[in-house]
């Protein structure tokens, strides 16, 4: 059952009699908060999936403040560089000066092919612009779940060449004991985790502006939807039509075994969505798109002097999600698109990355088609996954997660549960809906007895799936002694 669908059983069950965007859009926000509820009440099995990430190795070096920006390390003589494609990003940098350790975190790095250095740029100043011969250390002291992982069930290293499960899932400050006990510092392949801190990624303070800056041309295809600069018509850019656009900040990049269509990193934190821009319409061969978002690095305090290292360093990545509401009509003239029947479905899909300090876009059809594989999800920040050891090689972890549902927009969206589910969910919906709106205490606790019903037949089916026991399946031993036969414990 899609969303359309479940309102309609709502409304069929209770005789919910309010149509039109209103009543959608309050049945919309029932339905959705029942399905958290339901997330909360029902056995995990049902929201049990998997994830996997590699483990990054640290780095060591000798580095030197740079003498006109403290936001700026450097290392010389770079034999082999570091990397630059974001997965440094974020992560933590271990400065020693003396006795003293100093912890900052990295937003960006590039290099100077000129001079053959590395630059580090850092989230806080160095204590000075003098000191040099400091030796760095940068490192991932805890990796983020992504932000629809509610905890992790279970941790499984190098699942295909060597797999280990991790012995101990240690409560956070007993993961802090133990580190203590054998070194903060400690490197090597891990063997106990924990649920390290909840971080959550600035979202944008700003609405997105769309517009049509171009109404007439003096030359055929220029500043044109369907034309490259030259202007040249390129019948592979997307039809056009009616789009609105959403932003979300990126810090830093996952060196994980996936990626978007386009062959980027997957993010290592991602921000909650800005307000959806204005939604605006064009055709081909007339006025291409142009998306207007703030200077972000100025905005951290990396853009305002063209002379530091640190300029426009803020390591931030505005990524551009694309909703298409509308379709030009395919049998126009004027319509030259190699494929001009498309889906019009107003979800936001990822469209384009730019950088903090890109203020103007144009969308002219030459990045179509958006990316189906990275729909815009809710995010509202990341846990992270911590372990007893800093990585000394490049390990994969396999995670048995539980993920929290996504929430249902769009009429065609459907709950990621079993089809056994839907039951308890439209009793539940049902509940809240002739409860919270007339008031009746008795249909209210009708509705709600078939949902507790409905949840005590999942917890019977759901609680061990298949062939499945748990480690009491067969009693307090799962393993018959003095020639008894192993038993359910409910038969001891």
């Amino acid at each position: 059952m899609n969303l359309y669908s479940l309102r309609e059983a709502i409304r069929t069950k209770t005789a919910y009699p309010e149509r039109g965007d209103t009543g959608k859009a309050r049945l919309n926000r029932v339905i959705n908060y029942a399905l958290r509820q339901l997330r909360r009440d029902a056995p995990e099995a049902l929201f049990r999936e998997e994830w996997r990430f590699k483990l990054e190795v640290e780095f060591t070096g000798t580095f030197a403040v740079d003498t006109s920006d403290s936001l700026v390390m450097v290392r010389s003589a770079v034999v082999k560089r570091l990397a630059t494609d974001g997965t440094l990003r974020a992560r933590w940098i271990e400065i020693k000066k003396g006795d003293t350790y100093y912890i900052r975190r990295v937003r960006d790095v590039h290099h100077n092919a000129i001079s053959s250095e590395d630059y580090v740029v850092l989230d806080k100043p160095w204590l000075n612009t003098t000191d040099t011969g400091l030796s760095c250390r940068i490192f991932t002291y805890e990796y983020p779940y992504p932000a629809d992982v509610e905890k992790i069930r279970s941790v499984i290293r190098n699942p295909e060449t060597n797999p280990r499960e991790l012995l101990e899932s240690l409560h956070p400050e007993s993961l802090a004991a133990w580190r203590l006990g054998v070194g903060w510092r400690d490197t090597g392949s891990p063997d106990k985790y924990a649920r390290g801190d909840f971080y959550q990624q600035d979202s944008p303070h700003y609405t997105p502006s769309a517009s049509i800056p171009e109404t007439t041309h003096q030359t055929k295809g220029t500043n044109a939807w369907g034309y490259d600069d030259v202007p040249v018509e390129q019948t592979s850019y997307g039809p056009a039509g009616k789009f609105s656009y959403k932003v979300c900040h990126v810090w830093g990049r996952l060196p994980q075994l996936d990626m978007t269509q386009e062959g980027e990193l997957l993010p290592f934190y991602i921000s909650s969505p800005s307000p959806a821009s204005e939604k605006v319409e064009t055709v081909w061969g007339q006025s291409y798109i142009k998306i207007a978002t703030p200077h972000i690095d100025y905005v951290y305090g990396y853009g305002d002097s063209t002379k530091t290292k640190s300029y426009e360093r803020s390591g931030i990545e505005k990524w551009i999600f694309r909703a298409r509401h509308d379709l030009e009509s395919p049998a126009s003239s004027n319509n030259n698109a190699a494929i001009r029947d498309v889906e019009v479905d107003d979800i936001y899909y990822l469209w384009r990355i730019t950088d903090a300090s890109d203020t103007v876009v144009y969308d002219r059809g030459d990045y179509d088609p958006v990316d189906k594989r990275f729909p815009l999800k809710e995010s509202h920040g990341h846990f992270h996954l911590r372990f007893d050891k800093s990585a000394t090689s490049e390990e994969v972890m396999l995670c048995r997660t539980v993920r929290r549902p996504q929430v249902l927009e769009y009429d065609t969206d459907v709950p990621r549960i079993p089809p056994d589910c839907f039951e308890a969910l439209i009793s539940l919906a049902c509940s809240y809906v002739v409860g919270d709106r007339d008031g009746d205490p008795k249909r209210k606790s009708l509705y709600y007895t078939s949902y507790t019903m409905e949840l005590d037949r999942l917890k019977r089916a759901y609680t061990f799936s298949g062939a499945e026991h748990g480690p009491f399946g067969y009693g307090l031993s799962s393993f018959p002694r003095y020639g008894i036969s192993p038993h359910d414990i409910t038969e001891a």
